[in-house]
């Protein structure tokens, strides 16, 4: 196990890729629920929970990360993923919840980052099984989130705030155009 919990593997990439800040993985981890994602009862509990103020303009008021337990790649994926989830709610917390098309675009970003440096064919068959399912009937945030992961893909730097506000101005364009 990494530092704070989570698997050193998972705890690395963050590292790498300028996402850690102790305090902000300290608050994550105390906010992680971990479950056998192998367990057929088990997994279907893995996610990313909100909890809004409904009285009150929406507000992030708080979150749960169900993450599996890092058992191989395609679980530390999954980590990634979740863990990703939880850095944008930390952002976001006591402020109205947004759009949800933009929940998704970093997530899918930095597991298809993942995926790239782990060079493991069975999480590249996993993601593409995965994403093989999204099609013109699914709900519009997997559909742009594809979309938007291959451009951050192509202008990636390596600095997560930049990589961000880059999410954030492609969704904000989408948006524009898309209402």
């Amino acid at each position: 196990m990494g530092i704070k919990g989570y698997d050193k593997r998972v705890e690395d990439f963050f590292k790498k890729h300028n996402m850690y800040d102790e305090e902000i993985f300290k608050y994550l981890y105390q906010r992680t629920i971990m479950a056998d994602y192998y367990d057929y009862y088990q997994n279907p509990a893995i996610g990313f929970n909100q909890y809004l103020d409904k009285k009150n303009n929406n507000e992030l008021i708080d979150f749960v990360l169900c993450i599996p337990y890092p058992i191989d790649n395609i679980t530390c994926i999954n980590d990634v993923y979740q863990i990703t989830h939880g850095l944008v709610a930390y952002d976001y917390l006591n402020k109205p919840y947004m759009d949800e098309i933009y929940w998704e675009v970093l997530p899918m970003f930095y597991e298809k980052l993942f995926e790239l440096e782990c060079s493991d064919p069975r999480v590249s068959k996993y993601l593409e099984q995965l994403y093989g399912c999204i099609d013109q009937n699914t709900e519009e945030k997997y559909k742009y989130g594809l979309y938007a992961r291959d451009i951050l893909l192509s202008n990636y730097d390596n600095n997560f705030e930049h990589t961000k506000k880059l999410s954030q101005e492609l969704v904000n364009r989408y948006q524009k155009n898309n209402r």
